[in-house]
C-alpha cells in the first residue's frame, strides 16, 4: 500500500515540478502558440482580403514543434479550402513538394515571435506571428500603422484581431471543428471595409475552443512583444 502511494505521489508531483502540460488534443482551450508548439504538425490556411478570388486560399502555414513555415499561394490559382481539408499536413507537404508553387521550395521552418498590440484594458487588440529576430523593441517608436505596414506585408505568418470556433454547419459522418483567426483592418485604420477581412483557419480537436494568448504568455514569454496602441500612436 505504501509503495502504491509513493508511485501515485510521484505521478502527481513530477509533472508539476517539470512543468509538463496536457497534450494538445486534451486541451479544451488552445491559442495560436499552443498550435505552433504542438509536436504534431498543423496546417493553417488564409482566405479573404477582397477581390473576386477572396474565397480561395492565399497562404498555407505549416506549424510543428514551435516552428512555422509559410507558403504564399496565388489566389488566381483558385485553390479551394476543401483541398486543404482533405489532406493531412504530411500529405499536403508531399503534394506541394511535387506540384506546389516555387515558393514552397523557398520556404523554411522558422522560429516565431509574437507581436501583440494591446487596447486600453491591456487585452490583445491585434496579434501577429512573425519571424523571430532581434531588435523587435525598435518598433515601439513607430506608429501602429507603420508596424502593420512593415510586418503585415512582409513578415507576418498569421495576423488576427479575434478568434472563433465552430463545427461543421451541414450533416456529415465526419464532423469537423474549425478554429478561425480573423483580422479586421478596421480595428487599425478605422474604415469599415469588411471585404478586406482576412481569415486564417485550422482544424481543431472535437470540442476545442480557440482563444487569445493568455496573460502569462503576454507578460512572461521572451518571444512575445507587447505594445500599447496609445503609446505607439504618440
Amino acid at each position: 500500500m505504501k509503495k502504491a502511494f509513493i508511485i501515485l505521489f510521484a505521478c502527481i508531483l513530477i509533472p508539476a515540478l517539470t512543468g509538463c502540460e496536457k497534450d494538445f488534443k486534451d486541451k479544451k482551450e488552445v491559442s495560436i502558440k499552443d498550435i505552433i508548439n504542438d509536436e504534431h504538425e498543423h496546417v493553417i490556411w488564409a482566405t479573404g482580403g477582397g477581390g473576386e478570388d477572396a474565397g480561395y486560399v492565399s497562404q498555407i502555414i505549416f506549424t510543428k514543434n514551435g516552428k512555422v513555415k509559410s507558403v504564399p499561394i496565388d489566389q488566381s490559382a483558385e485553390v479551394p479550402t476543401s483541398f486543404i481539408e482533405s489532406h493531412t499536413p504530411s500529405e499536403l507537404e508531399d503534394k506541394m513538394k511535387k506540384d506546389g508553387p516555387p515558393e514552397y521550395k523557398e520556404s523554411k521552418w522558422q522560429e516565431p515571435a509574437y507581436i501583440v498590440i494591446e487596447n486600453s484594458e491591456e487585452k490583445p487588440l491585434v496579434t501577429m506571428v512573425i519571424n523571430n529576430k532581434k531588435g523587435m523593441k525598435d518598433h515601439d517608436k513607430k506608429s501602429v500603422d507603420r508596424v502593420m505596414e512593415d510586418l503585415g506585408n512582409t513578415e507576418a505568418h498569421v495576423m488576427y484581431s479575434e478568434t472563433s470556433s465552430g463545427g461543421t454547419q451541414y450533416p456529415t459522418d465526419k464532423p469537423k471543428t474549425y478554429g478561425t483567426f480573423t483580422f479586421d483592418p478596421s480595428i487599425i485604420i478605422g474604415n469599415d471595409d469588411a471585404e478586406r477581412t482576412i481569415s486564417f483557419t485550422t482544424l481543431l480537436e472535437k470540442g476545442q475552443k480557440l482563444v487569445q494568448l493568455s496573460k502569462d504568455d503576454l507578460k512572461n514569454d521572451d518571444h512575445v512583444y507587447n505594445f500599447s496602441r496609445s503609446e505607439l500612436e504618440n
